[in-house]
């Protein structure tokens, strides 16, 4: 999903959102695993976030802040309910929104597995 990233942004920023052309397409697949790290996410929030149509409204399926957890695996279903956390949509994405009111930074991989 994304090989090791670091992103960081000024005062008056808020955010950055994996480009449509990178996103993942999990048509294949019934199950999936997300495995997150993130060593540095200061004054944002990293998130995992699914879609069933591109370009259409996207569910968090996970948000990850500053705190002492670095790494964390997510587990998506496709038969979980439409709107679950856990759902495994069509289309996977990572978003970073930034605290607009100072400077924020992150520093994150995404590796996913789908079966």
């Amino acid at each position: 999903l994304q090989t090791w990233l670091a992103v960081q942004a000024a005062t008056g920023n808020a955010g950055r959102i994996q480009e449509l052309s990178e996103q993942v397409d999990t048509s294949d697949a019934s199950v999936g695993v997300a495995q997150i790290e993130y060593p540095d996410v200061s004054n944002c929030t990293l998130m995992l976030q699914s879609c069933d149509t591109l370009g259409g409204e996207f569910v968090t399926n996970a948000a990850f802040t500053q705190g002492a957890t670095a790494a964390c695996v997510v587990y998506l279903n496709r038969a979980a309910p439409v709107g679950a956390s856990d759902r495994l949509s069509r289309y996977l994405r990572w978003k970073i929104l930034g605290d607009e009111a100072t400077n924020w930074k992150t520093t994150f991989q995404m590796t996913l597995v789908l079966k």
